[in-house]
């Protein structure tokens, strides 16, 4: 049987546990700003002529997928925003945004010839990523950080 006193020492050690999970996911804002800038520049990029666009994308989407390498590193471990939480739909919503301003400024440079719609495109990228990143980070932070009942 266990004590009391060991059972509140095990739960001290358990919130500890996920207050250090909760600070180590904290993104600073240089960093939630580079990836909102390369991810506007992904998209802005279509706005050049063929072959420069594809290497700007790629370019670009190759310096986000390092970040997400660097911060894996940084953080010790890997956030799956697949499982059920507030983050996930955060996640899909930016998804679902992103893709939809992204393929339509491609549309609307080639099908009706509006050159400039994937620059901007990529400028509403930019303030959305920010917005969504720190729901997102707020998400995922508050299912770490919680008051545990201090019953006797």
């Amino acid at each position: 049987m266990i004590s009391t006193e060991d059972a509140r020492s095990s739960i001290e050690d358990v919130q500890a546990v996920r207050r250090e999970l909760a600070d180590r996911a904290d993104c600073s804002p240089t960093w939630r700003v580079t990836v909102a800038v390369l991810s506007g520049a992904m998209c802005a990029s279509q706005a050049a002529p063929g072959f420069i666009a594809l290497a700007l994308a790629v370019g670009c989407f190759a310096a986000i997928l390092v970040m997400a390498i660097v911060a894996r590193r940084r953080m010790g471990f890997f956030i799956n925003v697949y499982r059920q939480s507030g983050g996930r739909k955060v996640a899909i919503g930016l998804l679902v945004v992103i893709e939809t301003l992204y393929l339509s400024s491609i549309w609307l440079k080639l099908a009706l010839h509006v050159t400039w719609a994937p620059i901007v495109a990529g400028a509403i990228i930019v303030p959305t990523i920010l917005i969504a990143m720190q729901r997102w980070q707020d998400a995922y932070r508050s299912e770490f950080v919680h008051v545990v009942d201090d019953r006797a």
